[in-house]
């Protein structure tokens, strides 16, 4: 995950966001936003997709936003080593 210390984002936008990240094709039309979720944010989204993974912002209390990159099973290892 990738936290940021930044104002954070309304509810609504956080979700507008996280339902574009379920759609990342929906990044490839080019627009962009001047609110700061523009590049790194689509390209992120479109690598994610192109890798099996996605991605998912989750609000920090307090300020910020966590983005979380979220693994299918099938690339986690099958048994974690012993500590």
């Amino acid at each position: 995950s990738v936290q940021d210390e930044g104002i954070g984002m309304s509810t609504v936008r956080m979700g507008e966001l996280n339902a574009r990240l379920a759609d990342p094709a929906s990044f490839e039309a080019g627009e962009q936003s001047a609110d700061g979720a523009g590049l790194g944010l689509q390209v992120t989204s479109l690598l994610a997709a192109r890798h099996g993974v996605r991605v998912q912002l989750r609000e920090q209390k307090g300020s910020g936003v966590t983005a979380v990159v979220v693994l299918p099973q099938a690339l986690l290892p099958n048994s974690l080593p012993a500590s």
